[in-house]
């Protein structure tokens, strides 16, 4: 199984797209939570700012703000390729807040288990998401995990195009480095929630079997 892969489903129109980079402008990064982030890693690292909305996908929570006319539309383009799936759709934005590139440090996801990412602005000419041989342990994704750098091992590495749809294991401890500007992506979840071994198996016609990473 690969670290991740670049899933089939079409890009957003221009239209929907320009409207959720205006959403993204107003999300405000908590320096709180930044400089919690820096104080873990001893400072050895500059933290990037980040505004990832709360999301509980068992209870349909999801507080970003979009109105319901471009929930439906979202919906009318993707709904098809997850049948009896209630999809969420949250806006998340990594920020350089500093006068140097920065970093969104190895952690496992709160709540999602699979990502499914579709970036909108890369944040950077060489921004690079970086996944590690270490996962999570145990069953409880109530909230985030963070991990020192001293205490994983790089497993994989790869600089995430615009405009394309990925999948990867949120479980498993990744990172995000080298952010210049803002990073910004859309990401939908599912209902049921699925491990990422689960979701391949679920929807093997969503992996683009001609990527140099597919199956």
């Amino acid at each position: 199984m690969n670290y991740i892969e670049k899933l089939t489903l079409p890009n957003l129109p221009h239209d929907i797209a320009d409207s959720l980079l205006e959403i993204s402008r107003t999300l405000q990064h908590s320096e709180s939570d930044r400089q919690w982030l820096s104080d873990y890693h001893e400072g050895k690292i500059t933290v990037a700012g980040y505004a990832i909305p709360d999301v509980a996908t068992a209870g349909g929570v999801n507080n970003t703000p979009m109105s319901d006319e471009l929930v439906g539309a979202l919906d009318a383009i993707y709904k098809k390729y997850f049948p009896n799936q209630t999809l969420y759709f949250v806006c998340n934005v990594m920020k350089n807040v500093v006068d140097s590139s920065s970093i969104f440090p190895p952690h496992c996801d709160r709540v999602r288990r699979t990502a499914i990412n579709y970036v909108v602005d890369t944040g950077g000419d060489d921004v690079t998401t970086t996944f590690y041989e270490q996962v999570r342990l145990g069953d409880d994704f109530s909230k985030a995990a963070n991990i020192n750098y001293n205490d994983i091992t790089i497993a994989h590495r790869e600089v995430l195009k615009e405009k394309t749809w990925y999948a990867f294991d949120t479980q498993r401890f990744h990172s995000v480095e080298n952010i210049t500007g803002s990073r910004f992506y859309l990401a939908i979840l599912l209902g049921s929630n699925p491990g990422y071994s689960e979701f391949l198996q679920q929807y093997p016609e969503l992996i683009l079997k001609e990527s140099p990473y597919g199956q």
